[in-house]
């Protein structure tokens, strides 16, 4: 059941602009664990498949239940939203910034810092472009979103909204209107993940250092981009009291799972 739970967490956070599921997942303390059973699927015992399905039902579930109400909360509610979901991943770097302080080294601060460097680029540009859902473009949209779901610290859905079908696959997904294609985004996002999670697997084994200042580097751009667009906002005093509440509820979250 608590694996469920985290799931649904992880999949909230895959819906919410600029957060990142898989950040989600690294401050539970499953990333690893979940790529690793993803690059030996046909090895796996009962446990792990059945952690597997818990985690992706919960996933799957958040996404068709709470996909309408997430879109009303960014929309009423973005200031005291976003501040939960900084909560839940700021609870969760810690454990990665112990792991870099064991090495240094120039090529470590070099991918630490050229990371951070592209996605400031990609995120003051300005590019955005117009696809239709058809049977064409969903699978690789289902490829693509696998990528930004198992990269950490890379937005699925902002991407989506750069792509200008965001709002649009939410509705395709919570509406069932039309099965083929969600059947093809799934199977897109099935292959995607299966395929990179061999290759990062290989990384956290045999570069280990490096996979984590990447991954570190990734989660800090995130979190200040998503401040970034918090300093727009008008607010009170009271909205900044309660924001940091439920700061410290997501933090606390996150350290409890």
């Amino acid at each position: 059941m608590l694996n469920f739970i985290k799931g649904i967490l992880i999949g909230i956070g895959k819906i919410i602009p600029g957060v990142s599921g898989s950040l989600i997942a690294i401050s539970f303390g499953i990333y690893e664990r979940v790529l690793n059973d993803l690059s030996k699927l046909h090895k796996l015992d009962k446990k792990e498949y059945k952690f597997l399905i818990e985690i992706g039902l919960g996933i799957s579930t958040s996404i068709v239940l709470f996909s309408k109400l997430i879109l009303f909360l960014l929309k009423n509610y973005y200031f005291y939203t976003i501040f939960l979901f900084l909560g839940l991943i700021i609870g969760g770097i810690i454990p990665i910034f112990n792991k870099m302080k064991k090495a240094t080294s120039f090529k470590l601060i070099f991918i630490f810092i050229f990371p951070i460097f592209i996605l400031y680029l990609f995120s003051i540009s300005n590019i955005k472009f117009k696809l239709s859902l058809n049977y064409t473009n969903i699978f690789f949209i289902g490829i693509l979103e696998s990528l930004t779901m198992i990269i950490p610290g890379i937005s699925g859905t902002a991407i989506l909204m750069s792509l200008g079908i965001y709002e649009d696959l939410l509705l395709l997904l919570s509406s069932f209107q039309n099965i083929g294609l969600i059947a093809l985004f799934i199977i897109g996002v099935g292959i995607g993940m299966i395929g990179l999670s061999k290759i990062l697997a290989y990384f956290i084994e045999k570069k280990e250092y490096e996979f984590y200042y990447f991954i570190f580097s990734l989660t800090i751009i995130s979190i200040l981009i998503i401040i970034s667009k918090t300093l727009y906002i008008t607010y009170t005093f009271k909205m900044l009291l309660i924001g940091l509440l439920l700061f410290l509820l997501g933090y606390y979250i996150s350290k409890k799972l």
